[in-house]
């Protein structure tokens, strides 16, 4: 009698190895719960964080229209004399008036009003204006 107890100790642990289906589908369905609830809440950072590049970027351009403006005593006719003051995220567009940069930002230069306007499609993002006369950006 005791070598059969035995014996069916032995075969439920060699059954028992690894987890039953219903321990796995709980586990499955728990880790979706999570991720349902977590996924939402992430998603809006990286347009913050777009936003606030976005930001910076206009700061720059703005600092080196400044100095265009302090080196020369005039403001710029285009934007092809601050991209050289600018770090490698800015492109220039053929007409030389329209700058953008990795983030998704735009910035249009227009000479005439000395105004730099920045827009962008990241969605929270609130149209900005520089204004030369002033030195203020208005959202």
């Amino acid at each position: 009698m005791e070598m059969s107890l035995r014996r069916m100790d032995v075969i439920k642990k060699k059954k028992r190895k690894g987890f039953t289906l219903i321990e796995l589908i709980v586990v499955i369905a728990i880790i979706g719960i999570l991720a349902a609830i977590a996924i939402p809440r992430l998603s809006g950072f990286t347009d913050k964080a777009k936003i606030a590049t976005i930001k910076a970027n206009e700061k720059t351009v703005v600092s080196a229209l400044n100095t265009v403006y302090s080196d020369n005593n005039a403001w710029p006719a285009d934007l092809s004399g601050t991209v050289a003051l600018l770090s490698g995220d800015f492109s220039l567009d053929s007409t030389k008036l329209i700058l953008t940069d990795k983030s998704g930002g735009t910035f249009t230069w227009d000479a005439t009003a000395k105004t730099l306007s920045t827009t962008s499609s990241v969605s929270g993002f609130t149209t900005m204006t520089y204004t030369s006369a002033t030195g203020v950006t208005t959202p």
